[in-house]
């Protein structure tokens, strides 16, 4: 049996769910206009609420300084929250579909 926490935990992570479905287009959209270039949608990629800056800055093959610039643009963006010291966490966590497509074809 579900505590009155994690009932509502479930409720909110299921209302979550729907949104981001509901809405896929839109923020597809609202993240390709922000996120512009192949290496900044690896980075949106990388970020999972664990990687360290550096973590992502070596998982792309990119600086921890174009990381830094990244992670500043999204924070201004409201896409994500990142306090120093501790690991960006997507506010919003989507990737559209194509990046990832786009993302294996240039790996195989």
């Amino acid at each position: 049996m579900m505590s009155d926490v994690e009932d509502r935990l479930f409720e909110l992570r299921a209302i979550k769910r729907t949104l981001n479905i509901a809405h896929s287009e839109k923020i597809d959209d609202y993240l390709n206009e922000v996120i512009t270039s192949e290496n900044r949608r690896k980075m949106w990629i990388a970020i999972n609420g664990e990687r360290m800056p550096n973590d992502i800055a070596e998982e792309v093959g990119v600086s921890a300084m174009a990381v830094s610039l990244f992670l500043k643009s999204v924070t201004d963006a409201n896409l994500v929250e990142y306090v120093k010291g501790k690991p960006p966490m997507k506010i919003i966590d989507h990737v559209p579909s194509k990046w990832l497509i786009t993302t294996d074809e240039k790996e195989v």
